[in-house]
């Protein structure tokens, strides 16, 4: 019986994220009340607060949700037996098809994300909340290991990766402009170059994993 009711719990509380993620994507965060993200998902507002505190505590859940389903994919797509380089580009292709099949996802990951753009408060307080550093850091840990193992299995030239930390920030963030440059919402330039964005995006990890190999 109480896992039935867990599990019926935790059924509820997705079903009230994913209203939350459509409604404030739809209406922004400012403008969206809580009866609203309710009846979104068909739930009574008291119920709502069962689960929820407030708005922000949604948001910063909606986050956490992201950042775990973004480790998840990486996860999936990483061979334990791989070397260090190719686990690089494995993250990176984990990443790409994160955007293409949890786009919602993606875009509450993402830094120009309409949300918290709208609100400075909220945008500071979701990114020094500890569980949201904590779920964010272990997703860029993934990074950060493979990073290491190339060094250490000679995969990748330890003087291209002064920091690990700093290299890993640094290919995501490209990764990250990349992906959001060849969307619908980027460049026309790609459209009028006849260039697929999916090119790009394979393109750009071509020249990574390149940039960052051992050619001993």
């Amino acid at each position: 019986m109480r896992s039935r009711n867990d599990k019926e719990k935790a059924q509820r509380r997705e079903a009230l994220l994913n209203a939350a993620q459509e409604v404030f994507f739809d209406k922004g965060f400012e403008r969206t009340s809580m009866d609203d993200i309710a009846s979104k998902a068909g739930f009574s507002r008291a119920l709502l607060y069962v689960y929820f505190k407030d708005k922000k505590d949604i948001y910063r859940s909606l986050r956490i949700r992201s950042a775990n389903i973004l480790r998840q994919r990486m996860d999936e797509h990483i061979d334990e037996n791989a070397n260090g380089l190719e686990q690089v580009r494995q993250i990176g292709e984990a990443f790409y098809f994160f955007y293409q099949h949890d786009q919602d996802h993606f875009h509450c990951l993402s830094v120009d994300m309409s949300l918290s753009s709208q609100n400075k408060h909220l945008r500071e307080d979701t990114k020094e909340h500890p569980d949201v550093i904590n779920t964010e850091s272990n997703t860029m840990q993934l990074m950060i290991e493979a990073l290491q193992k190339g060094i250490v299995d000679g995969s990748i030239d330890p003087k291209k990766v002064k920091d690990p930390f700093q290299t890993a920030m640094m290919l995501r963030g490209s990764l990250h402009g990349v992906v959001t440059l060849q969307s619908a919402q980027g460049s026309s330039l790609l459209h009028h170059k006849n260039m697929k964005g999916d090119a790009l995006v394979h393109y750009t990890l071509d020249t990574m994993f390149e940039a960052l190999g051992s050619h001993h």
